[in-house]
Parts: structure tokens; C-alpha cells; sequence
């Protein structure tokens, strides 16, 4: 069944047009009498004058069976009573008219069906609302469609290629008729949405990347505009000559996402964004989402004096550098973390015992002059052979192995970070590449950034870095011995590993943690924090304690207890099959009540989750690692679930939507309602004010 609403506030223009139509049948109506036009249209606008608030009186509904199975009239009118009173309208005018003129694709006749519906009450005390009477009539449709064992019709947001509109399609059949008699030079021009979609599918046959599709479609002619998404991702749309179409405009499967999912079409924005904005140019928009700017804060450099930035592969300083640090003997290199530029603890303390001593003397600006060409260059952790201005330096202070630097020389010591040696790195990487791989699985997407760090999937190589990819933390793929090889080492100051362990680790479990709360729809309390789990032997004392023990029923005098096994009783924490049916029974029809009355769309709580898909009321939780009810109504006041459709339900979830998730909504219920009371009788000055 297809179907379309549409509202206007004329009702003699949309009677005209249902009734006066070649091959119109009119078949019945509630709430008129009489046999003509004129008559019925008067009856429509008496009505609705008692509403003269209501700009929108009319509500026009158009509904076509499939054509292999055409609806008598009986049935027609019966299906609109029905319709009707599932979107309010039992006490409305309305009238329904057939129309025979439409024909499919293929030349074969199918009917429609037109809905005239008056908003206003017979008695004009209210208006039906209109609010999402789309989702709703759709919602309706698919009722009865299985009532009345009709074919069901995949719904647009079911489909991966969007059909033609019916105007498009009368385009090509009046330019093909005229062309067939003379009347035209030139066939039908083609629909530029299918065309848009026939190109597009042709080059993701073989599935490509996602630049070289892009590179495809603008040689064959389409243009091609990508631009961030409000939700994270990409949009991208189309041109063909002068008609421009989003890619969700001609189906799922034209978006990125689409094309990834449904085309095979690869995409990696780490690697293929760069290409794009190679290939597209101006049709490619820089946003916040692509460059993000660094929160890190540059260290400020002496005036005069550059502090120049090594990367990981090259921690020799180049011959410029070298000779700009000799200009500047006061400037030392290297970019210092926030940890690295604090002093240790026995500086501060012999700050505050010489709170004097922070003035340089002229012994002190001498071993700093000594010290510089020391520090000026980084040693790797594979030379631990000491330089000669070091040996030098010890010669002069042969009675101190480990010379002690005073707080004036402090960042000297500053400008040598700690690094982990090649033993600890791989011990770090154990630790930390297991728990970014599940956080990059448990969040779905490609690139993970951070205020410091980003994290990446490149091929089988999971990839650490600065957010602002000037340093590389870490290149390691998982083996098949459970540990993670890295192809090369990355000097990894300690204090950013000892960070990443301390802080970013515990982030990233504490988020994938499920959660444990309560299914509170609408309270902002909270949540409990996590119970202590019992072991294996304290839990068998809670429940010998808790729950009583099974006793065998007596045997029955014409059987012995040898004849008929006792049965196995089930677990006290998990509801059996006749349990758990009656409980779908009970909570099924307050979530699908609840549901219509948010608007048919998804309720997420803290703990669990619910929604419509298709004709299945789905109730889940929240992270969706199990499901709780998965059925559908029979109409004969019960819920069936599909025979393969196998689950166990806690006891302890299954008592508490009973007790505190079905009143709660119940609560939200009533209260709606009486808030949309109160604004009608604040309307008319009568405000109840006894809340």
C-alpha cells in the first residue's frame, strides 16, 4: 500500500477534482447525506465554520493497492473506516472516491483511492491534529495491511533507489506518445535522477574507492560537491546538466554511507579526505570537523631565539640549527611537555630553603656556558656513550658522579625528556594497543581525536598520534599470538606514556563500560553506581538464603516416581516461556501506546531502548548487546514473536519495567495530556490551575 497525505482549507477545489474526474467512482462516505457535489461541500464548510480558528480544515488522504491484488469496494470502504479511526477521525466527516486512471510501469491497470476528510468534529468541538500524520498514516497503513492480508509495498526508506516521481513519469509517456505520433523530433527526454543513479551504480560495480568514484563520475559529466555533515560525516550531492540532487534524495544508497554499505564503495578520511580536496577543489568545504585547530599551547621562545621542532625519525638537529643554537647559547631545544617543564621536587625545595639563589652567579653562567653544547644535541636511547663536553665537565667535577644543578639551571635539565628505551615502549604498546582497538570498535568510526591524541585504523596497522600529526606514538598491528608487533620504534617520552596509561585508558574502559541504570525515561537522577559482584560461593549463601528450596510435588497414586522424571525447575533470576509471554503480553502494549504518543519515534532511557521496526515493536538495551521483546501484535489482544527468536529475560529488568518504567509512562502520559488541557481551556479562559 503506498500512501500520501496532503492539508489544504478547500473543499470545493478537492471535490471537483476527486468527483469530476474521468473515471471517478464515488463509493461511500460517513456523515453526509445527500447524492451531489454541491450538497456535500456544503456540509463540509458548515462544519468546519464552527473551527474558525482551524486554518487547515481539510485533510486529503490518497492510498493505492498493489496491482496484483485490487480491492472490491466493500473492502475499500471498510479499510477506510478503519483508517480513519486510527488517526482520529472516527467522528469526522469524510468520503472516499475511486479513481481508475493511473497505470504502471508496465501498461497494467492499478486503481487509487481518494480520502476526503473534514479535521473539524461533527460537533465542532475540537480538531483532530495534524501532527506527524505522515509517520502516523504510514504507521496505520501497515496495520492494516496485515489485518486485511494485503501486499505490503517497501516503504521509500526501505528501498536503495528512490522511483520517479508521477509527474516524471507522465513527462515520458506524453513525450513518447507525441514522438511515436509526429509531434515530436526527438524520444522522451530521461529522468535525471534515474540516469544520476544508473551512472553511479555502473561504477561501483567493480567497488572502488571513494576519490576514484568521485574521479569517474566528473570524467562521465556529473559534478560532484562533498561537505561535512551535521552529524559528523559526509554529504555529498550531484549534478547533471543544470539539475542538482542530494544523494539521499535518490536513495540510501547514494549517500557516503550508502555507497560504503550498500555499493561496497571503500572510504578512509585519514587517507582519501586529502585526494578529495585534490579532486573537487572548490566543491570540497574546510570545516571544523576536517582541521581541527591544536589545544596544545606552543612553548613561548626567547625573543631572538627559535626552539626548532624534531620530528620522531630525526632527532639529529640540522646545520642551521646547530649554528642558530651558537648565536643563541640562552635558547634550548626542543618542544617541552606540560609535565617536563615543572621543576622536581628537590628544586623546589632548595628554592624555598635559598630563596636567594635564584639569581645566576658568575660560576653558575659559566657551567651553564659549559653545559650548552651538551645540551644543545638529543641523544637516542641506544647511545648511552656519554659526549665529550660530559667527559669534560666530569674532569672538572671529579668528586661528583651525578652532577646536582641548581634551579638556574633547570631548564637545561628540562630540555632532555625521559624516554621510554625499546624494552619498555614494547611493554607500553601491549598495554595500550588492545584497549584503543575496542574503543575504535566500540565507537564505529574511523578517526578517534582527542585533546592531545588521535587514533586511526590504516589497513591492519593501528596508528597513535598528536592531534596535530606532528609526532607518531605508536604504528602496531595485532599477531596472531594475541601480543601487537610495531615495525618500528618512536621515542615516547615517559611522562605522555605514564598520561596515556593513567588518564586516557581509564577514559576510554569507563565509556565502554555498559551502562548500569535504570530504565528512567524521563528522570535526571543519577544513575546508581555499580554494585559489588559476588563471588561463586557468596552467591550460592544469597540465593539458598534468598530463594527457598525445591521441593518434589508426591507422586500421584497411579504413577511412581520412577515413571515420570520430576521436572527441572527454571533459574529464579531468568522468567520461562509462559512467564515471559505473559510479560510480553502486559509490557508490549504500553511501549506501542507510548510510542504513538512520542510520535512513533525511537525512546532511549538510560539503560534501555525502544522502537517501531517495521510491523515489530523491538525493546532492547541501550548498547544493543541483547534484546528483551521482539514482536508483534496478533489483533487478537496477544504479541507473537518469531519462532527463531530465542531470549531470556532477567527477572529483576522484567519486575522493574512493571513496577517503575510502564507507570512512569503512564505518568508522562496523563500529564501531556492535561498540559494540552489547559492550554485548550487557557485558549477560552478557563485555565484549570488546580496543579
Amino acid at each position: 500500500m503506498i500512501g500520501k497525505v496532503t492539508k489544504g482549507n478547500d473543499f470545493t477545489g478537492l471535490l471537483s477534482y476527486v468527483l469530476d474526474k474521468p473515471g471517478a467512482k464515488y463509493i461511500g462516505a460517513s456523515q453526509l447525506v445527500g447524492e451531489h457535489e454541491h450538497q456535500w461541500v456544503a456540509q463540509f464548510m458548515r462544519v468546519a465554520a464552527k473551527r474558525r480558528r482551524t486554518e487547515y480544515p481539510v485533510a486529503h488522504y490518497s492510498f493505492s493497492p498493489h496491482p496484483n491484488q485490487p480491492m472490491a469496494d466493500e473492502t475499500a470502504y471498510r479499510y477506510a473506516q478503519k483508517f480513519c479511526h486510527r488517526m482520529g477521525h472516527e467522528n469526522c466527516q469524510w468520503l472516499l472516491v475511486r479513481h481508475t486512471d493511473t497505470k504502471t510501469e508496465n501498461g497494467q491497470d492499478r486503481d487509487h483511492f481518494h480520502l476526503v476528510v473534514n479535521r473539524v468534529t461533527i460537533d465542532g468541538a475540537r480538531t483532530v491534529s495534524s501532527f506527524n500524520d505522515w509517520y502516523r498514516s504510514q504507521s496505520a497503513h501497515r496495520a492494516l495491511i496485515e489485518e486485511f492480508d494485503l501486499h505490503r509495498v517497501p516503504s521509500i526508506w526501505e528501498t536503495d533507489r528512490r522511483n520517479p516521481s508521477t509527474g516524471q513519469i507522465r513527462r515520458v509517456r506524453r513525450q513518447n506518445r507525441e514522438y511515436a505520433e509526429g509531434a515530436r523530433s526527438t524520444p522522451a527526454d530521461p529522468i535525471i535522477l534515474t540516469e544520476l543513479q544508473d551512472r553511479i551504480d555502473k561504477f561501483c560495480q567493480d567497488q572502488p574507492r571513494l576519490p576514484e568514484l568521485v574521479r569517474r563520475l566528473r570524467a562521465d559529466g556529473v559534478g560532484v560537491r562533498i561537505q561535512p555533515a551535521s552529524n559528523g560525516g559526509l554529504a555529498i550531492s550531484y549534478q547533471l546538466g543544470s539539475v542538482a540532487a542530494a544523494g539521499s534524495s535518490l536513495g540510501r544508497a547514494y549517500t557516503v554511507l550508502g555507497l560504503q554499505q550498500r555499493r561496497g564503495v571503500s572510504y578512509y578520511p585519514a587517507y582519501d579526505n586529502p585526494v578529495l580536496q585534490l579532486f573537487l577543489k572548490e566543491q570540497w568545504y574546510e570545516r571544523a570537523s576536517f582541521s581541527q585547530p591544536s589545544d596544545r599551547q606552543e612553548p613561548t621562545a626567547n625573543p631572538g631565539s627559535t626552539a626548532p621542532k624534531l620530528s620522531p625519525a630525526s632527532s639529529e638537529p640540522t646545520q642551521s640549527d646547530r649554528q642558530e643554537n651558537r648565536q643563541n647559547p640562552q635558547s634550548t631545544e626542543g618542544e617541552l611537555s606540560a609535565t617536563s617543564t615543572d621543576l622536581t621536587q628537590s628544586d623546589r625545595q632548595r628554592n624555598r630553603q635559598n630563596p636567594q639563589s635564584t639569581q645566576p652567579t658568575p660560576s653558575d653562567r659559566q657551567l651553564d656556558a659549559q653545559n650548552h653544547r651538551s645540551t644543545a644535541r638529543k641523544l637516542s636511547p641506544a647511545s648511552s656513550e656519554p659526549a665529550s663536553s660530559d667527559r669534560q665537565l666530569s674532569l672538572q667535577n671529579p668528586t661528583s658522579t651525578q652532577p646536582e644543578l641548581s634551579p638556574n639551571s633547570a631548564s637545561t635539565a628540562r630540555s632532555k625528556p625521559d624516554i621510554l628505551d625499546s624494552e619498555e615502549y614494547q611493554q607500553w604498546v601491549n598495554q595500550v594497543a588492545p584497549v584503543i582497538d575496542a574503543y575504535l570498535q566500540h565507537r564505529g568510526v574511523p578517526v578517534v581525536q582527542g585533546h592531545r591524541f588521535r587514533t586511526y585504523k590504516r589497513g591492519q596497522y593501528l596508528v597513535l598520534e598528536q592531534q596535530d600529526c606532528s609526532t607518531t606514538l605508536m604504528i602496531a598491528h595485532n599477531t596472531d599470538s594475541g601480543s601487537w608487533e610495531t615495525r618500528n620504534y618512536f621515542p615516547v617520552e615517559r611522562a605522555t606514556a605514564q598520561h596515556i596509561l593513567e588518564q586516557s585508558l581509564p577514559a576510554m574502559q569507563q565509556e565502554m563500560r555498559p551502562p548500569y541504570a535504570w530504565f528512567n525515561l524521563h528522570d535526571s537522577e543519577p544513575p546508581p553506581s555499580l554494585p559489588e559482584v559476588l563471588n561463586k560461593q557468596e552467591y550460592q549463601q544469597w540465593v539458598n538464603t534468598v530463594a527457598p528450596p525445591f521441593r518434589e510435588p508426591p507422586p500421584k497414586p497411579s504413577e511412581s516416581p520412577a515413571a515420570k522424571p520430576s521436572p527441572t525447575p527454571s533459574p529464579p533470576d531468568v522468567l520461562s516461556e509462559q512467564e515471559y509471554q505473559q510479560w510480553v503480553n502486559r509490557v508490549a502494549p504500553f511501549l506501542n501506546t507510548y510510542l504513538k504518543h512520542r510520535g512513533g519515534r525511537m525512546v532511549e532511557g538510560d539503560r534501555f531502548r525502544t522502537y517501531k521496526r517495521g510491523q515489530y515493536l523491538v525493546l532492547e538495551y541501550r548498547d544493543g548487546s541483547d534484546t528483551l521483546i521482539l514482536g508483534r501484535p496478533t489483533g487478537k489482544g496477544s504479541w507473537e514473536t518469531p519462532e527463531q527468536f530465542s531470549v531470556s529475560v532477567k527477572r529483576e529488568d522484567a519486575n522493574y519495567i512493571v513496577e517503575r518504567s510502564i507507570p512512569l509512562m503512564q505518568r508522562r502520559m496523563s500529564q501531556d495530556k492535561k498540559r494540552a488541557q489547559n492550554k485548550k481551556r487557557s485558549r477560552s479562559g478557563q485555565l484549570d490551575i488546580s496543579d
